[in-house]
């Protein structure tokens, strides 16, 4: 966590695990005296089971009529990254996957390998 104070405003950043941690902050800084104001600037680390991301976007595959991809691979790294590897017949199978991936609690960011055949 980083606090900068520069002219009575108080700038924040850094991560913590829960949004109630980031709004507890908040909350504190208000009762601050001779602070004109603050920027939150704290973001929440994704927190996410790999196994359980990577579970729920396959089922949400297997759900999806739309998508039939034999040799696709999801990889999910700790950090809430999702690796798509594989080879799609069309954009739609594409954008499908893809949405599949970020509907999964967790996600920070999604990492397209997908190739066409």
């Amino acid at each position: 966590m980083t606090v900068k104070v520069q002219d009575g405003w108080l700038g924040l950043s850094g991560e913590v695990n829960w949004n109630y941690q980031r709004t507890a902050i908040e909350g504190l800084l208000h009762r601050l005296s001779g602070i004109k104001g603050f920027v939150n600037g704290i973001r929440v680390k994704p927190h996410a089971d790999p196994v359980d991301v990577k579970s729920r976007i396959e089922a949400a595959l297997r759900r999806n009529a739309c998508v039939r991809v034999p040799d696709l691979c999801v990889s999910v790294e700790d950090c809430g990254r999702v690796v798509l590897e594989g080879t799609v017949h069309d954009w739609h199978e594409r954008n499908a996957i893809e949405d599949a991936a970020w509907s999964a609690p967790g996600v920070s960011w999604v990492d397209d390998r997908l190739n066409f055949d």
